[in-house]
């Protein structure tokens, strides 16, 4: 889905390029950073796996009927096993960063063990993002909290 979803995006930029061709990536200052950007909760997936914990929108997307046709992110577009897969797509498509987030509920699954950061998936990436010649900028996904946060009262 997410290799589609790319590729249609290069094709359209590759059609915009013909259809303008007095504007493109030389427009743009030489230092300019290309890129694009993930979320974590619509992008990962593997939503019970590589220690991750509940996070809120976990739990609150498999309360039956609150979410449209009982969708969920437990699979999204699945980028936890096709990164390497994505992160070439990055490179093919030339991009000079990725800004990609990671879950709070991979670094605390439970709100209480601290997880190196984001343990061997953000390794994974970050290394990934680096063979790819795209520059990795993490970030943590700032909405979606462990599901333990939402019993702590302040």
């Amino acid at each position: 889905m997410a290799s589609r979803a790319l590729s249609a995006l290069l094709l359209a930029a590759l059609a915009c390029d013909v259809a303008y061709a007095k504007f493109g990536r030389h427009s743009f200052p030489e230092d300019f950073i290309f890129g694009t950007g993930s979320a974590a909760y619509q992008y990962e997936g593997a939503y019970k796996e590589g220690g991750k914990g509940p996070s809120v929108c976990d739990t609150f997307s498999h309360i039956p009927g609150k979410i449209k046709n009982n969708d969920t992110g437990d699979v999204a577009v699945d980028f936890y096993h096709r990164y390497k897969e994505d992160v070439k797509l990055l490179k093919d498509m030339n991009m000079d960063a990725f800004r990609f987030s990671i879950a709070w509920t991979r670094i605390l699954p439970r709100f209480e063990l601290v997880v190196p950061f984001g343990g061997c998936f953000d390794t994974s990436l970050g290394l990934g993002g680096r063979f790819a010649a795209s520059s990795p900028w993490r970030m943590l996904c700032r909405w979606d909290l462990g599901a333990a946060t939402e019993a702590v009262q302040p």
